[in-house]
């Protein structure tokens, strides 16, 4: 969690490569927007973020650790966005 997350709308959900969780929240932390990251280690093995959408999908509509992630975060919703440009690699 990046910013100040409890309350706030609209808040984007990044899925990145677990290896590069703390690089790429050192250049978010600077957006001073509230972001949630969530590592992702197969990422980085298979190179192809498509590869995990479907999975991530389904923890966060049916539930799972990255739903309970997103709930203990405060924030009142979420965006997720499956563009590659929203996924570091």
């Amino acid at each position: 969690m990046l910013g100040e997350t409890v309350g706030a709308h609209d808040v984007p959900v990044h899925i990145v490569d677990e290896e590069a969780l703390i690089i790429e929240g050192s250049r978010s932390a600077s957006a001073h927007t509230p972001q949630l990251l969530i590592g992702d280690p197969i990422l980085g093995i298979s190179g192809d973020p498509a590869s995990r959408q479907g999975e991530v999908s389904r923890q966060i509509c049916e539930g799972g650790p990255i739903r309970t992630l997103l709930a203990l975060s405060g924030a009142q919703s979420v965006e997720v966005d499956w563009s590659p440009a929203s996924v570091a690699a």
